[in-house]
């Protein structure tokens, strides 16, 4: 049932799915480079503006759809029921999970930088495959939180994103690009660095009990995928600390009076 799941009609649909953002991307990416004639140095990075903006829209319907099928994780459960049995809800999250993997990764290949570091990469890779797992039915309870509502963290990031590319928002709206920096750290942090290791042990216990149920190869490949995600939650979580950092440190400095800095500088 494994093999089957890589050639489902679900998988079949997400692909689709991906195929479709990326006509999205391809035709905003050429609004985006005629109607920003005048301004050589966007018109240049219409590619990445064009995939942030297209990006948004799997990102927000995990989010939801995640949100929609919570109830999976917080009701009592067993082992066999949270790994190998479907989960009410959580087939959308699952689709466009891989969905949204397929898309980012072409889209990766095509743009390059920013968005094409061996990191993302592997987080596509990674996540792409436990998607098409997830159809065989497997993980599906689990899918609603790695695969659907971790995503919200990505939404406040995108502006962030946007606004490294597009430096006349940050200029016009510092404190807004700030306080999307704060909310996107404490959501990621919490979702990421907190709940998600919580998730990713007791996966691995739910792995233990059930394996002799479960292919040595799927128990593998779904123990190197999500030790490898993890590891990059890590990684991500402390670069994400020093940012938020730096953003309160910059809202304090703008509410500080000005005769306070004057004589700060005069001292």
């Amino acid at each position: 049932r494994f093999k089957e799941a890589f050639v489902s009609d679900d998988a079949k649909l997400a692909l689709l799915l991906a195929l479709g953002l990326v006509g999205l991307w391809a035709v905003l990416r050429q609004i985006l480079a005629l109607s920003l004639g005048n301004y050589p140095d966007l018109q240049k990075k219409a590619s990445i503006l064009a995939y942030l903006a297209t990006a948004l829209i799997p990102t927000m319907v995990l989010s939801i759809t995640g949100f929609a099928a919570i109830h999976n994780l917080t009701e009592e459960s067993t082992p066999r029921k949270r790994m190998l049995e479907e989960a009410p809800g959580a087939i959308w999250a699952c689709r466009m999970q891989i969905t949204y993997q397929a898309f980012s990764l072409i889209s990766a290949i095509t743009v390059g930088k920013p968005i094409n570091s061996p990191q993302m990469i592997l987080h596509h890779i990674g996540a792409g495959l436990i998607g098409l797992l997830s159809l065989a039915p497997y993980v599906q309870t689990y899918s609603v939180f790695y695969g659907g509502f971790v995503e919200l963290s990505n939404i406040p990031l995108t502006y962030i994103d946007l606004c490294k590319e597009w430096p006349y928002l940050r200029r016009q709206f510092p404190t807004l690009f700030d306080i999307n920096r704060i909310v996107f750290a404490f959501v990621f942090i919490f979702l990421r660095n907190i709940l998600w290791p919580y998730y990713t042990l007791k996966m691995c216990y739910d792995l233990y009990v059930l394996k002799d149920e479960i292919p040595m190869p799927v128990i593998l490949g779904t123990s190197f995928c999500i030790v490898s995600l993890t590891t990059l939650q890590f990684v991500w979580g402390r670069m994400i600390i020093l940012m938020v950092y730096r953003s309160v440190s910059s809202l304090l400095s703008d509410k500080t009076p000005a005769s306070t800095k004057t004589d700060s500088k005069e001292q």
